[in-house]
């Protein structure tokens, strides 16, 4: 080639459209599935979070009613995964919480029926005390035993409750 040889150049003149409108399409497309893709990443994780957390919002909850007393809660999960086993454990554990529970208040109420009849006996007892005693008063104070069999008579009735009460002597000579 010559140096000293014209340099030819050819040119075209093209509109910009004709040039970014293919650019500015692709883009848009590319855009496009992009948009789709999140949005469709994003209903997919709002499925599985809600496949995951629901079962743990109605352990969560089960939970709750426990330890607020009531044992007949139970969770319904049918799933063979952790959260399944997890529930299944549960469930077992509140049964044998509910049982024990049940049987704790069986023995109270046996205990207690147990005690009321303790006190009612020793009620009584301190009755038939307090009522010895006022006999022994009675006999310590009177001397005189036409006076003292009468009133040992009339507090024995009074103080046990009885209708009738009577003293016999035995004469040892008429045995």
């Amino acid at each position: 080639p010559n140096e000293d040889a014209p340099r030819w150049y050819i040119g075209t003149f093209v509109s910009i459209d004709t040039i970014t409108k293919p650019i500015f399409e692709s883009t848009y497309t590319s855009l496009s599935l992009l948009l789709l893709t999140i949005i469709a990443a994003v209903f997919i994780m709002a499925l599985l979070s809600n496949t995951i957390t629901s079962p743990l919002g109605n352990l969560a909850t089960a939970a709750q009613d426990v330890a607020a007393g009531r044992l007949t809660a139970r969770v319904n999960i049918q799933t063979n995964d952790e959260i399944g086993t997890l529930a299944q454990v549960f469930n077992s554990m509140t049964s044998q919480l509910q049982g024990m529970v049940s049987n704790l208040e069986t023995r109270v109420s046996e205990r207690t029926a147990e005690l009321e009849k303790e006190k009612q006996q020793s009620d009584t007892r301190a009755k038939q005390f307090e009522a010895i005693t006022k006999v022994a008063r009675a006999i310590s104070a009177t001397h005189n035993l036409q006076e003292l069999l009468p009133q040992i008579s009339r507090v024995i009735s009074e103080q046990f409750d009885f209708y009738h009460v009577g003293i016999f002597l035995n004469d040892p000579a008429n045995h």
